[in-house]
Order: structure tokens, then C-alpha cells, then sequence
């Protein structure tokens, strides 16, 4: 009994490796540097053009960044894995969805703009059922932004998507 078991565990182990990346040889490459527009560092969901807080659903404000994991190419591509951490404060909600929308503009050493990139991240707001409303929630939002290996990209600005 106890091979048959050990059996299914090798096969399981064997069968759960990446044989994609098995053959593919990463290198470690410098992060690019991450900047927030300082236009667009904070999203208000509501009704549009309007200045009256009961129209207004809630209040979302980019907080910081991270690397998820170390930037990194193959032959092919760079990859860059990162979290944005936003800020989320319930102003009027008419119910618990947050949706966010983001970009991410890549410039060259030459503070060329090279591509845009645009996210959509949905969430829920944080209700405490004690206080009867709901609380500030924090969101995080992985970006996974792939370049073609010809492309260096010096930094990155992150900001909302503001509609008008």
C-alpha cells in the first residue's frame, strides 16, 4: 500500500513541473523605476462631473509599489511583475464593487514614450457588519507587463484612468 502510495505522489510531482520552462534560460535584469502621475494618483467613482457627495460612490488613491519578483528576460522577453497598492475610502457606495481602472506608460532611456498599457482591476469594498458601513479598503493589483527583448525600458509611470 505504502508504494502505491508513493507511486501517486511521484506521478503527481512529476506531472505538476512546467515542461515549458524547463528549457527556457532567464536572466536577472535591472527593475525600471516606477513613478505614480501625480494627475492622476486618485480616482473618484461616481456620477460624472458632480462635486455632491451623495453621487459619489468611493474614493480610490494609489499608495505604493512593489516587485513581486526580480525582472527578468529570456530570449524572447522581459518580464516585470509588479503591485500596485491602492487605497479605496467609501464616500456614498451604492454597493460593494470597486472597479479600477489603470495605466502604465513605458518610456526608453531617452524619456521616449514607447507603449501604453491599460488594466481593469474589480474588487470588493470591506462592509463591517458591527458598525453597519464600510471600512477603507486597501486593493492591490498585480500588473504583469511583458516587453519584446529589443525594448529597454527605463522607468514606468502608473496612474487612473480618468473617464471624461
Amino acid at each position: 500500500m505504502k508504494k502505491l502510495l508513493l507511486f501517486f505522489i511521484f506521478l503527481f510531482v512529476v506531472n505538476c513541473t512546467n515542461i515549458t520552462n524547463k528549457n527556457k534560460e532567464f536572466n536577472l535584469v535591472d527593475c525600471p523605476k516606477i513613478f505614480f502621475s501625480s494627475e492622476n494618483t486618485v480616482y473618484v467613482n461616481g456620477e460624472k462631473n458632480t462635486l455632491e457627495l451623495d453621487k459619489i460612490n468611493y474614493k480610490a488613491v494609489l499608495n505604493n509599489y512593489g516587485f513581486t519578483k526580480e525582472c527578468s528576460n529570456d530570449k524572447n522577453f522581459n518580464y516585470y511583475l509588479i503591485e500596485i497598492l491602492s487605497l479605496v475610502e467609501p464616500i456614498n457606495p451604492k454597493n460593494n464593487s470597486i472597479n479600477l481602472p489603470i495605466f502604465v506608460f513605458l518610456y526608453d532611456g531617452n524619456n521616449e514614450l514607447i507603449e501604453k498599457r491599460y488594466f481593469r482591476f474589480d474588487n470588493k469594498l470591506i462592509y463591517d457588519d458591527q458598525k453597519k458601513q464600510y471600512e477603507l479598503t486597501e486593493v492591490i493589483n498585480n500588473l504583469k507587463i511583458t516587453t519584446s527583448i529589443e525594448i529597454e525600458i527605463n522607468y514606468m509611470v502608473v496612474g487612473f484612468v480618468n473617464l471624461k
